[in-house]
């Protein structure tokens, strides 16, 4: 059941294609899909582009409502954000950058829960999960936690094969000493949720990179993952 609160950000949201996006930010990302398929295509168009203006203004994403309710609308957009979220992902220009990386982390495993409306079919979700990966091999820095958050996204709310795979991938075969303790985190995530045999396999590898790991404060964060004592 909504709350008077979110009600009223309904209200608000639908009353226009330029109502505020930062009303967004009250509501789960189903219902935005949902408010949002309520419009005609080219008012759904417009709230996109206001989202992806937006997510691009220093500015305004200080505003975190603004930047939660924008993330969300393009969330909701998917498929058809898919490209926007994938452009915004590759900005590493500014510190604003990981802002709005960190929080879109925050709500793509949404897109993991299927509803009436809001699915996103398999093959959209892989190649999310091939531009995480991209993304882990790439970052240049933890800028607000955002490649924390990325690591976290895979293995603790994904948690699944794939992307458990990802997590892999980065950790034995990327030089990006960042990306390389993201995905540890997430690994250190993942072992916590995955089936036994798996988690060994896991934990197999994970010991294998320790034994000829050089970066001393990776070797730091295999040991503490794999004692089961990682913050």
């Amino acid at each position: 059941m909504r709350t008077r609160k979110a009600n009223k950000a309904v209200d608000s949201a639908t009353a226009a294609p330029s109502a505020p996006l930062r009303q967004y930010s009250e509501l789960a990302v189903s219902e935005v899909a949902k408010e949002l398929r309520r419009r005609s295509p080219s008012q759904r168009q417009g709230v996109v582009r206001l989202a992806q203006e937006a997510l691009q203004d220093p500015r305004r994403i200080r505003d975190e409502d603004f930047r939660i309710g924008a993330v969300k609308v393009l969330v909701a957009s998917v498929p058809a954000s898919l490209e926007i979220i994938f452009r915004l992902l590759k900005d590493f220009s500014k510190p604003s950058s990981y802002e709005v990386h960190f929080t879109i982390f925050c709500f793509l495993d949404d897109l993991l829960y299927p509803s009436r409306h809001l699915k996103a079919s398999k093959q959209t979700l892989e190649r999310i999960l091939s531009v995480l990966e991209v993304y882990l091999r790439e970052v240049p820095n933890d800028t607000a936690y955002a490649a924390w958050m990325a690591g976290h996204l895979l293995g603790d709310h994904w948690a699944k094969g794939r992307a458990v795979s990802v997590l892999v991938r980065v950790l034995t075969r990327s030089d990006n000493p960042v990306g390389r303790e993201a995905a540890i985190q997430g690994l250190d995530d993942a072992l916590r949720r995955l089936h036994p045999a798996k988690a060994r396999r896991v934990r197999s590898v994970m010991k294998e990179i320790l034994r000829h790991e050089r970066n001393n404060s990776l070797k730091a964060s295999l040991r503490s993952a794999l004692a089961g004592t990682m913050v």
